[in-house]
């Protein structure tokens, strides 16, 4: 019998688990890799919120626009200061309210090309722009802390035609020859 059970014990397994050093070597591992793609990530999400207040901007002028002609009536535009942080850009035919753009600011040639005694209106009852604007209204859009990624909207001075583009980096200018698709 003495015999049997020393066959049949089986051998002592070893502890299962990590040793400190398995775990040293995973964690620097994770620390490179995230070193690595933080700035690539960070990147994109600045890209990721001025192609947002892009699409923001543009869609809030072409409804603008679209409730000038089905209104009849003359639309206001109301842009802040060029420069603003997290801008709010009002109206008084947005049916779905006043736009906050975040994260990112914007500057513009409003003051420039305005005619004078027109206040903000931007659109008339046809959805032109001619009685309003002297020359091509542009806005540009920047993340909040710089000028490395910059994107463009430029409202023709007559038939109110409405363009996007990119803009030059580090550009502070509002040059409407400067946005280009």
């Amino acid at each position: 019998m003495r015999l049997l059970n020393a066959i049949i014990k089986k051998k002592p397994t070893p502890e299962k688990g990590y040793t400190l050093f398995e775990l040293l070597i995973v964690v620097v591992l994770i620390g490179i890799l995230s070193a690595i793609a933080a700035p690539s990530f960070f990147g994109w999400v600045t890209r990721a919120k001025v192609n947002d207040a892009q699409t923001v901007v543009k869609g809030a002028f072409a409804e603008a626009q679209r409730e000038a002609m089905r209104k009849s009536k003359s639309c206001t535009v109301t842009l802040p200061t060029t420069g603003t942080l997290n801008p709010t850009i009002e109206s008084n035919c947005f049916v779905l309210g006043d736009r906050t753009l975040n994260g990112v600011k914007i500057r513009h040639n409003w003051t420039t090309v305005k005619t004078a005694g027109t206040g903000t209106t931007l659109f008339d009852f046809k959805g032109r722009t001619e009685d309003y604007l002297d020359n091509h209204l542009v806005i540009v859009i920047s993340p909040r802390d710089n000028e490395s990624y910059q994107k463009c909207l430029i409202i023709s001075d007559d038939l109110g035609l409405i363009r996007t583009g990119k803009y030059p980096s580090n550009d502070t200018t509002t040059d409407f020859n400067k946005c280009t698709n």
